[in-house]
């Protein structure tokens, strides 16, 4: 078992090489997180003066990061007391040594290295991956808009408190134990839904809102189902129809149909299929051709993030 060691020298090398090789050649960076999206260095430059650098593309995945910040009602930092504290925690819940462990001002960011990209246009791989995450996130306890994202800003290692174990080249396969089941999870009351989606209503100028429109039925008709059950339901369609919407699309299209029945949009008492309403792309009311752009209502730009 790999153990919390101190650094020397050839660690520190080593780790930077690592982090070279498998992080795009100019990344944006900066010395507060607001600001790292802004900046577009070199590599070597970004690693040894900034701060927050980011993690991965839109195009490749070759580090899985997560974050945590709390533990049983305290900071991550409290409980664990350090960096070690950590370790041997995620060891004993999954038993696979991270490649860094990092420390922030409440807790800790923590990462495996792949061996092989995962390439964003590789749909069933990186179905698989945020599968992977959200296991792990949840298993561990971590913060899960942090950890469920495949890229973006994150605390950059050399310029933190921070251990490197050495492991690296870990595969999907390594993690596979942990996927959570791919079945829907829904409340026993969620049973007499039902649904039927044909192969072209999913294909590419249909699916965003197809799903968007189950999404709507699934609520409307499991009035206190919760985002979270929404969005269980609507993923396993993703995942199990190979759809290709990724991780951001689908959490929005839950927002939307969720904030829709939260707002009560819809006050009729007929089923959603009765419905008969002028209604736009991904169900949003039709505007009127006299209402500018610039008087849209703050609620329907929140139901987009």
């Amino acid at each position: 078992m790999t153990t919390v060691k101190d650094h020397n020298f050839n660690d520190i090398e080593e780790f930077i090489e690592v982090l070279i090789k498998n992080l795009p050649a100019k990344i944006k960076a900066g010395n507060e997180k607001e600001t790292a999206n802004i900046n577009e260095l070199k590599t070597i430059d970004a690693l040894n003066t900034c701060k927050f650098i980011n993690f991965n593309s839109k195009e490749r995945i070759s580090f899985m990061v997560f974050d945590i910040d709390t533990m049983e009602n305290m900071t991550a930092k409290q409980y664990f007391k350090d960096i070690k504290g950590l370790y041997t925690y995620i060891m004993e819940k999954i038993g696979l040594a991270p490649t860094y462990i990092l420390e922030t001002n409440k807790g800790f960011h923590f990462a495996y290295h792949l061996k092989n990209h995962i390439f964003t246009h590789q749909q069933k791989a990186l179905n698989y991956l945020t599968l992977i995450k959200r296991g792990i996130t949840q298993i561990l306890n971590c913060d899960e808009r942090a950890s469920h994202r495949l890229n973006g800003v994150w605390r950059n290692p050399l310029l933190h408190p921070n251990f490197y174990s050495s492991y690296l080249n870990y595969e999907l396969v390594d993690f596979k134990k942990f996927i959570a089941p791919k079945i829907v999870k829904v409340k026993k009351t969620y049973t007499n839904f039902k649904f039927n989606i044909k192969d072209k209503d999913l294909e590419k100028g249909s699916r965003n809102t197809t799903l968007f429109n189950t999404a709507l039925k699934f609520a409307f008709s499991q009035e206190d189902s919760s985002i979270e059950d929404i969005y269980t339901f609507i993923n396993n369609i993703n995942i199990s129809r190979n759809v290709g919407l990724c991780d951001k699309e689908i959490s929005t299209i839950c927002w939307s149909a969720y904030n829709y029945r939260e707002r009560g949009d819809y006050k009729d008492n007929s089923s959603y299929e009765d419905r008969n309403i002028n209604t736009g792309i991904m169900e949003f009311p039709k505007m009127q051709a006299k209402v500018n752009a610039s008087t849209i209502h703050s609620s329907h730009i929140m139901e987009l993030r």
